[in-house]
């Protein structure tokens, strides 16, 4: 059988699913299709790297900042 563009791999679905995503195999197959491919779409975009804005653009170092302690937090920490 040979496998054309539009099929389907199921087991790479799985996989991702199961194994990458974490999710129960009882989720994985009651769900639909749809919401399948829904949800690991979902799971790519939270995935995707932090440091670009809507269009694209890498943002400025200025606009990035890491935080070692709760205390750089505004309103963390009381009468801060």
């Amino acid at each position: 059988m040979a496998v054309g563009q539009n099929d389907i791999d199921f087991d790479l679905l799985y996989y991702i699913f199961c194994v990458v995503m974490q999710q129960p195999e009882e989720i994985f197959m009651k769900s639909t299709l749809y919401k399948v491919l829904f949800l690991i779409g979902e799971h790519k975009k939270q995935r995707a790297p932090k440091g670009r804005t809507g269009k694209g653009t890498p943002k400025a170092p200025s606009q990035t900042q890491s935080v070692k302690s709760m205390k750089q937090i505004r309103g963390m920490i009381r009468g801060y």
